[in-house]
């Protein structure tokens, strides 16, 4: 008998896929996958902010941020590849709770162009696909 082993250390993780931040309401938790932190640049030290258009609350976007919440490395592939997570309930329940379908996570697209505004870059998180019911 002669097995090939499939396991985290060879199958690529995240790679190839669209820029996705996996939002838990229940535990708080919003995870970028490793496109969506190659795209941002999250890594090392970075904070990320994540920020809504007071004039249209369903436009919501992602930034660096040193104001914003640090993140840390979760499930590491190699040092190139990483995804981030970081946890804050409050701001899960408050922005994202309505748009769940009565589900506990979201997946939210990420688009690939950001808004520059007074050379910030802000990455749209694409809300409209959560309203048809595409979520987790």
């Amino acid at each position: 008998m002669k097995l090939k082993s499939f396991n985290y250390n060879n199958v690529p993780v995240g790679y190839g896929r669209k820029p996705i931040l996996y939002i838990n309401v229940e535990t708080g938790a919003f995870r970028f996958n490793v496109s969506a932190s190659q795209l941002i640049g999250i890594g090392g030290a970075k904070r990320v902010s994540i920020h809504q258009d007071e004039d249209k609350t369903e436009d919501m976007y992602v930034s660096l941020d040193m104001r914003g919440f640090p993140v840390r490395v979760d499930a590491p592939k190699d040092n190139e590849n990483m995804a981030y997570v970081f946890k804050n309930k409050a701001l899960a329940e408050t922005l994202f709770a309505d748009l769940t379908n009565n589900s506990k996570s979201l997946r939210v697209p990420i688009g690939r162009e950001p808004v520059n505004i007074d050379g910030t870059k802000y990455w749209p998180l694409i809300t409209a696909a959560l309203k048809g019911g595409k979520n987790d």
